[in-house]
């Protein structure tokens, strides 16, 4: 069956597995487990599928069990999914069809409950194995396994990241929006949902590995206005005219591509001034005008200028945020992620972005993007938060707190580790500890772009009297409704703006 040494004479197949972990004497049953794990991927023989079936049944009955994880079996399975992945010969020969699944199950199962062994797993390299599978590369079998798998991964924070920061997560979820779009049979079921995220979307160059996914997007976009009013698949008028602002914006960067220097200089500080006194009018509290300020300096700067575009489409995304604007405020903070080197890094727009998400209830979404922000506080290289003790602001803190008890996608987590198991409304806290103080997006989240495009003292006054308002909310209102104090409390806050 295998082709390792003999270890049992009554067993008519060499390097059985099953006489393998027979073997008595613990250095050569190690030794022999361990080759076997490193030469099962690269074997073609019959009859694979019995040894993993058995890996599979050891795993579900002994997830704990560390010998196996000590001895390569995460390689292995990953291994094993990538062969199924790219060699549909040997995917198709015999039973090696059920191989990715009994591996992604393997992987799963010794993940459950186990921290080090997620670890392991993930400085193995089963997450990208397990992407694919989740892509739809095999069946919806395999699908259901990897998500299984790739849950217990992200129930962890030590291997929580390697799940969040995957590029392939937008990535599908862009060419799903992308395919319903081409498919006549789904495409005027999502269209006026679909074409205004794509065209948030489509100022993304590259994601990972998919490069110019920009340019992928406007071409669906493009047959999508072209191939409408034929059959079913029409298109809104607020639909058609979006998808024809993004098309002359493409127009205008070729355009810019021919134009000299100078002129983009000028057009350049056209937008900076207009983009000033946008921020002065912030700073005195005409929220509104500011804010048609912004568009107006958008529609000045150059495409090339990104770096200028993040900060007004950020800007703006903050005047929607207290103009109780959430989605316009979302739009403008997905395009100044998009726009931003790297992509989906801009710390300012994901707090932003995070704050819209909960004005909306979306628990979710609002979490995984405060998350993120946490994570880029943690990095930034911001001289004023490297003197802090604690580089993570606060009022961050208090609103992943706040959307892990609302969302609860960490409830297996919490349970694992000791976190107290509630009964009754599933919205109570569940954990350790209970804060139940509101969280504010406080005017200290002054990081990105190193400070250089912050307003320094002459918006103090603004921050003041909102903070002054804000006081005088928390004791008008007590004993009202959490989420109308919230909802409050995410327009009057957060006033943090780019100059």
């Amino acid at each position: 069956m295998m082709s390792m040494d003999k270890l049992s004479s009554d067993c008519p197949y060499p390097g059985c597995f099953f006489c393998v972990m027979k073997e008595g004497n613990p250095n050569k049953r190690k030794a022999s487990i361990l080759k076997f794990f490193r030469e099962l991927p690269s074997q073609d023989d019959d009859g694979q599928v019995l040894p993993i079936s058995g890996l599979w049944n050891t795993a579900m009955a002994h997830p704990n069990d560390p010998e196996f994880i000590e001895l390569g079996i995460f390689e292995c399975m990953a291994a094993l999914i990538w062969k199924g992945l790219n060699n549909r010969r040997w995917l198709s020969h015999d039973q090696n069809i059920y191989i990715p699944y009994y591996a992604a199950h393997i992987i799963g199962s010794y993940t459950m409950n186990m921290e080090e062994f997620a670890e392991t797993s993930v400085h193995a390299g089963v997450i990208p194995a397990l992407v694919e599978l989740l892509r739809g590369r095999l069946t919806w079998v395999e699908q259901r396994v990897a998500v299984r798998a790739l849950g217990h991964l992200a129930t962890y924070a030590s291997t929580f990241s390697a799940i969040s920061s995957q590029d392939d997560w937008q990535y599908m979820a862009i060419d799903c929006l992308l395919w319903l779009l081409q498919d006549p049979n789904t495409c005027h079921k999502v269209m006026d949902k679909a074409v205004p995220t794509l065209i948030d979307l489509a100022e993304i160059t590259s994601l990972g590995e998919h490069k110019k996914l920009g340019d992928s997007i406007v071409n669906v976009l493009r047959e999508c206005i072209q191939s409408s009013g034929t059959g079913r698949s029409s298109v809104s008028s607020r639909a058609k005219e979006q998808v024809d602002e993004l098309l002359d914006s493409r127009q205008k960067l070729k355009w810019e591509k021919n134009m000299a220097k100078e002129d983009l200089h000028i057009k350049q500080a056209a937008a900076l001034v207009v983009k000033l006194e946008g921020n002065s009018l912030f700073s005195a509290g005409d929220i509104s005008g500011a804010a048609s300020k912004y568009s107006e300096a958008l529609s000045l700067c150059p495409m090339r200028s990104k770096k200028e575009r993040v900060v007004l489409y950020s800007n703006r995304a903050q005047c929607h945020l207290l103009l109780q604007q959430p989605l316009a405020a979302i739009s403008d903070a997905t395009r100044a992620l998009c726009l931003n080197n790297p992509v989906n890094r801009h710390a300012k727009s994901l707090w932003r972005r995070a704050q819209a998400y909960d004005m909306l209830g979306f628990s979710k979404e609002s979490l995984l993007d405060a998350i993120m922000f946490v994570n880029e506080c943690s990095q930034s290289s911001d001289p004023d938060l490297s003197l802090r003790q604690n580089k993570v602001p606060d009022y961050a803190e208090r609103l992943v707190k706040k959307q892990m008890r609302a969302a609860w996608l960490f409830r297996e987590a919490a349970i694992k580790h000791g976190g107290v198991h509630c009964e009754g409304d599933a919205g109570d806290l569940c954990g350790r500890e209970s804060d139940d103080s509101e969280w504010e997006t406080a005017s200290e989240s002054d990081i990105g772009n190193d400070g250089k495009d912050e307003l320094g003292d002459d918006d103090r006054g603004w921050k003041n009297e909102l903070a002054r308002k804000h006081r005088h909310h928390k004791a008008s209102t007590k004993g009202g409704t959490s989420r109308c104090r919230n909802m409050k409390l995410e327009n009057e806050m957060g006033t943090e703006i780019f100059t």
